[in-house]
């Protein structure tokens, strides 16, 4: 296998444990993960906070919730249906994804505008 192929084959950073249970959604740390954001998640979720698009919370919780093996839980069809969710559950989760992508303050005040 060529540099390419090992590159384009190479799996990505990963994904973190949820460090804390959210029994309100029937997460714990066994069955839910937090998401390292591919190059393209981090593009889609930049080009929707630029927009100033309200669900911009929700939309990042659709690119780094996963289960247990890494897998994301949701799409961003489901933005909508989460951001009517309570927003103190969504304001847990988008902290831990900041941290575990390695976001700034500023990207966290960002969203906490919207």
């Amino acid at each position: 296998m060529g540099l390419r192929e090992s590159i384009l084959n190479s799996p990505n950073a990963g994904y973190t444990k949820l460090p804390f249970d959210v029994p309100e959604w029937s997460l714990t740390k066994d069955n839910a993960t937090i998401l390292t954001m591919s190059a393209l998640d981090r593009f889609v979720w930049e080009s929707e906070r630029e927009s100033n698009n309200p669900n911009i919370s929700a939309i990042f919780i659709t690119l780094i919730l996963g289960n247990e093996k890494g897998e994301k839980l949701f799409t961003l069809d489901d933005a909508n249906e989460i951001a009517k969710k309570d927003w103190r559950i969504l304001d847990r989760l988008v902290v831990e994804g900041l941290k575990a992508n390695s976001l700034t303050q500023k990207d966290a005040d960002d969203l906490s505008k919207k």
